[in-house]
């Protein structure tokens, strides 16, 4: 009997490094092409045109409009260029508790919206759930925020610069390579270098995701084996049930809030492939994780600048249940659940 589990570990294993390389040659050419999209966008000045243009927004969640160089970062890189760039944006608790919502919602969209749609749902979907979704969120917390008190008090964050030089390179990188592009003429030797780092930045980011995904799809496939995914799945079910998820989705649901999406979506393609988890199932999981995942490095990440941190989960959680409730009921009204391949009903 020993020699039949120890053979059927082996063969689990053997899988897992045949599975792995097979998702890190996927997220490879989902981030590749996406970070080369931003690098273009930073060094031609696009970034901040861009973010011009979307003063209008910012003014509709009561935001000066500077903080939309800070939201358009948060979309084509993440999330750290908005924490960067909060020491000379100069705003309230108020304001940077809407802004981090936002954000935490619409952060790292080209990555995320390529690895959404191969799990099953449409980019046009998630275009509509990430950016509508972090407006419509970043508008309920405007209305419901308090106005004073200490909401009202500037949110200090050190790292700001005497004069309101930028501290993002998101930001001042930008504008100093276009404005000097102008004064000067071209400057390839600047480009070339500027090229070469980005390469050498992305090759350690691919290498050190390479790390990450193969150490995780070995140790969840190894969970499997032992059958603590199916006792996470149980513990878990009424959870999953209030959030009207799949019971299944429970441990690319666990990825995704403690390791983040891009993670949590190997682990999702994982088990979409090996069929424990329908398409339309992971359609749900993406609708839920779209408004609201990371739960645990992202919110560190904003608490540690002084924003509450239930401030900034309690509504993404609960926004990311009405999200998924009204793609459940969408279906019903459809009738979509009854053919194959679409949303199922919600759980019993």
């Amino acid at each position: 009997m020993a020699e039949v589990c120890n053979d059927s570990l082996s063969s689990h294993l053997k899988d897992s490094g045949r599975i792995s390389l097979h998702t890190i040659l996927w997220l490879t050419k989902i981030m590749v092409p996406a970070s080369a999209l931003v690098f273009v966008l930073r060094r031609t000045g696009l970034l901040e045109r861009i973010a011009g243009a979307l003063s209008g927004v910012m003014r509709f969640l009561e935001l000066p409009g500077e903080a939309a160089v800070a939201v358009v970062t948060s979309v084509v890189t993440n999330l750290y260029g908005v924490i960067a760039m909060l020491p000379v944006l100069d705003l309230t608790l108020r304001q940077t508790t809407i802004l981090a919502l936002v954000t935490l919602v619409a952060h790292s969209f080209f990555v995320e919206l390529a690895i959404t749609r191969t799990t099953g749902t449409p980019v046009l979907r998630m275009l509509l759930v990430r950016g509508g979704g972090g407006i419509v969120l970043g508008r309920i917390m405007a209305s419901v925020l308090p106005r004073d008190g200490r909401w009202a008090a500037p949110l200090r964050v050190s790292g700001g610069r005497p004069g309101g030089t930028a501290a993002s390179a998101s930001g001042a990188e930008v504008a100093g390579a276009t404005g000097a592009a102008g004064a000067a003429g071209f400057d390839w030797a600047a480009l070339g270098e500027a090229t070469l780092a980005w390469l050498g930045e992305t090759a350690l980011l691919i290498g050190r995701i390479a790390v990450i995904v193969t150490v995780l799809l070995f140790f969840t496939r190894w969970l499997r084996y032992i059958g603590v995914t199916d006792a996470l799945a149980r513990r878990l079910r009424p959870l999953m049930s209030v959030f009207g998820l799949p019971h299944a989705s429970s441990p690319a649901w666990v990825v995704a809030n403690t390791l983040g999406l891009t993670y949590g979506a190997a682990v999702l393609r994982e088990e979409v492939d090996s069929g424990r988890l329908k398409r339309s199932e992971s359609d749900l999981l993406n609708h839920h994780l779209g408004i609201s995942h990371s739960l645990l490095e992202d919110t560190l990440l904003f608490a540690a600048i002084g924003i509450p941190g239930l401030w900034i989960v309690i509504p993404r959680v609960l926004f990311a249940m009405a999200v998924v409730w009204e793609r459940r009921l969408e279906a019903v009204l459809r009738g979509a659940f009854k053919r194959p391949g679409a949303v199922p009903a919600p759980p019993e």
